[in-house]
């Protein structure tokens, strides 16, 4: 019964493979079934992610941190990284000995027997006899390690382990690539934003004058040349507006997709008069050689190649250890359930060597094939050095150069602007036409235009230059950080690490005065770059007037300033009962000399504010700081000021607070 129970189930174990290969057939997706797994996909794409507040400006290092986070390209390379981990872990598992545990069950149909002839007459000496049973359970575990293996597998972990750290700085090339992205992306959205209402003037007006010519065409107004020439001129202004229309419906679309946002309005760009400042970076030949050697021990390629070389050594050793004969030591223990053996239980030791000894005719050539792929892998370490140092002086250069352009394009804009100005005028005085108008305000709008796409330039030569140093400001565990205190650690990690390479750079300074204050003061100098014996140099007023270093300034807005040539400033704002302090803005150039005589120059702006900002106020309260949070939410929606203060305050302290703050909360 048992015999045709197993005869059945090899048959069907035979012939089901057979039926299986007959039965499989394409089975594509429906249309629906697509749909829901790319809903899915979507959903997934946007899951834990941290979402802009509604109305806060996007700032470039908050860009730069959820690219970090959220960029599906960045989640790529880490899981790849992660792999080749993985991976490394797995290649030293190799180095164990090998343990091997085997059991079975046997069943024959018949008696497994034998019978034996007489040599010398042929005939049957023994009748047939057997000495297995037809059903027994076999079992053993085994031991052994190979010491050729062994060699061959410590190599190939140590490759193991520089193919992570291969793919580690792949994966910060692929991160500090993706900042660069970010930073161009960024600033050119931030330029066609700048520019988007006025050219939506420009459009609407440039429209109507077409509108307009065409009335005149018709009617036979104005003369058929004279109108077919102005209507070429408008039509061909339109042409480069939908041309800059399409650059601003773009820019936004590629900052979105870098750092992962699907709803394109929740992106808000602050968009500012004042430049951010672009750095200026050291030429001196001693610190572009300092740079050039802080590419190299940071650059991803040549690091890469680097452990290359060291990977083609451990390469050429396993080769050549292939060639010694294998020494493999093994001991198991065995079991059988045969009742015909003595012994149902055995320990079995064993100890062999092999080798290919045809290996050994082969030596000279493979010798050869390994120098020669050692000799290659150098080489190419060589022309990556090469590279990285090259990259390094060409961004540099490249950079420069963007300023000047920036330089020139702020220039032409100016002049554009002047030109604009003087054309309106004219068109008021019935000298020019509407066509010399839209021509002049169109140039000074490519002008304007132009000037920040030079900024956007800049910052782009800039970026490519970071990265061909390849200055890493990612925090090791970023993707654990918030995306705020992300943004404030790779702000401060990117001048950290560029402040040995950047010459004399002046930082601008705004400082708030608010309708409380009686004085406000600080350093100029605390926040620039600063190199030896640094100092303020000058001061201009709004009025390009020269400020007298260390006396006291009485500024168009009746404050009191002064200004030591060390940076130190106190400012006295003008009284509060008559001054709009919404109106109160102190602008001021001041200029760093080193004494290199190397200078930079900076605007230093004092900005007023009526708000009381009680949150700032409360610090100088003693004991009140740890309850700042708790008195506010107390306070703020409530105007029975006193009230609430008996829950936080002593009666003079109360009394002292409320007075300093009555003729603001009068108002």
């Amino acid at each position: 019964m048992l015999r045709y129970g197993l005869t059945k189930l090899f048959r069907y174990l035979t012939v089901a493979p057979f039926l299986a290969s007959c039965i499989v057939v394409p089975d594509p997706f429906s249309q629906s079934e697509l749909a829901q797994i790319a809903q899915a996909d979507r959903e997934l794409i946007f899951r834990a992610q941290e979402e802009l507040p509604a109305g806060e400006f996007l700032t470039l290092e908050k860009a730069f941190a959820m690219a970090l986070k959220y960029n599906l390209e960045n989640r790529v390379a880490l899981l790849e990284a992660t792999l080749a981990n993985n991976s490394f872990d797995l290649s030293r598992a190799e180095l164990l000995p090998d343990l091997a545990a085997n059991a079975g069950y046997t069943n024959r149909s018949n008696d497994l027997a034998s019978f034996s002839n007489s040599v010398a007459t042929g005939d049957e000496s023994l009748e047939s006899s057997s000495s297995q049973e037809r059903e027994q359970v076999t079992g053993d575990i085994s031991f052994s390690w190979n010491l050729l293996d062994f060699g061959l597998s410590y190599l190939t972990a140590k490759q193991g382990a520089d193919n992570y750290l291969i793919a580690d700085k792949a994966r910060q090339k692929v991160m500090l690539t993706l900042l660069q992205e970010v930073r161009s992306a960024y600033w050119y959205a931030v330029a066609m934003e700048a520019m988007e209402d006025e050219l939506e003037e420009l459009y609407l007006e440039a429209e109507d004058i077409l509108d307009d010519l065409q009335v005149n065409r018709r009617e036979g107004l104005q003369d058929p040349i004279s109108v077919l020439t102005e209507m070429r001129t408008i039509i061909e202004t339109l042409q480069v507006l939908d041309q800059v229309r399409q650059s601003i419906s773009t820019s936004k679309t590629r900052l979105a997709q870098l750092i992962n946002i699907e709803n394109l309005d929740s992106i808000r760009l602050e968009v500012s008069d004042d430049y951010e400042k672009l750095f200026r970076v050291s030429d001196d030949p001693e610190v572009m050689q300092e740079m050039e050697l802080y590419a190299l021990t940071n650059s991803s390629d040549y690091i890469a190649e680097v452990y290359n070389a060291r990977i083609e050594q451990d390469e050429t050793r396993k080769t050549m250890l292939q060639l010694f004969p294998g020494l493999e030591f093994s001991y198991g223990e065995n079991y059988t359930s045969n009742r015909f053996s003595l012994n149902d239980s055995w320990g079995q030791l064993s100890a062999n060597i092999t080798g290919d000894l045809m290996n050994l005719v082969n030596v000279k050539t493979i010798r050869k094939f390994r120098d020669t792929s050692e000799l290659l892998t150098l080489n190419r370490k060589l022309a990556i050095n090469m590279a990285v140092v090259a990259g390094v002086n060409i961004t540099w250069q490249e950079y420069q150069n963007s300023l000047i352009q920036f330089d020139r394009a702020a220039l032409l804009n100016e002049i554009d602007s002047q030109l604009f100005e003087l054309t309106n005028l004219q068109e008021a005085n019935s000298v020019g036409t509407n066509i010399a108008t839209i021509q002049s305000k169109l140039r000074a709008f490519s002008s304007s235009m132009g000037e920040r796409e030079s900024y956007a330039s800049a910052q782009t030569a800039y970026g490519a230059y970071l990265s061909s140093l390849g200055v890493n400001p990612i925090p090791n565990n970023y993707m654990q950080i918030p995306v705020d205190n992300l943004a404030d650690s790779i702000s401060a990690n990117f001048v950290m690490q560029m402040e040995p390479f950047l010459s004399l750079n002046a930082i601008q300074d705004i400082r708030m005065v608010y309708i409380n204050d009686t004085q406000i003061s600080g350093n100029l100098l605390g926040n620039d770059i600063l190199k030896t014996g640094a100092e303020i140099s000058s001061i201009l007023d709004k009025n390009d007037e020269l400020v007298v270093l260390g006396r006291e300034f009485i500024t168009d807005n009746g404050g009191r300033l002064v200004i030591e040539s060390d940076g130190a400033y106190q400012y006295r704002p003008p009284s509060r009962n008559e001054f709009n302090y919404d109106d109160l803005e102190e602008l001021f150039t001041y200029t760093i000399t080193d004494e290199s005589e190397d200078q930079d120059n900076v605007i230093f702006k004092i900005v007023g504010v009526t708000d009381n900002r009680l949150d700032s106020r409360l610090f100088i309260l003693p004991g009140f700081g740890p309850n700042i949070d708790e008195f506010m939410g107390a306070f703020l929606p409530v105007p029975q000021l006193e009230e609430y203060l008996e829950i936080f305050l002593p009666a003079p302290s109360r009394n002292d607070f409320i007075e300093a703050f009555e003729p603001a909360l009068d108002n």
